[in-house]
């Protein structure tokens, strides 16, 4: 999803549903004017993830830093949803 700048959510539907894939592949080849293929898609976005890894590594962040926040372990029994 990365090649695309969109929500990671969006994984779920384009496992579930291949013409979804091919959608987000449109877009991007239409919006760049570009011809990549589905593959090419996918072997750019482990490239983007794989420079985002050597840069975060590169600037001293290690799998100890790979946590979520304490708040998201904790109940909120005050949450109101609108």
């Amino acid at each position: 999803m990365q090649p695309a700048c969109v929500c990671l959510f969006i994984a779920f539907p384009v496992l579930d549903q291949p013409e979804i894939f091919q959608a987000l592949v449109d877009i991007i080849n239409g919006f760049f004017g570009l011809s990549l293929t589905g593959d090419d898609v996918t072997a750019l976005g482990k490239l983007i993830f794989k420079n985002e890894k050597n840069f975060n590594e590169g600037v001293g962040f290690t799998s100890k830093h790979d946590r979520l926040p304490e708040y998201f372990k904790k109940r909120n029994d005050n949450l109101k949803i609108i």
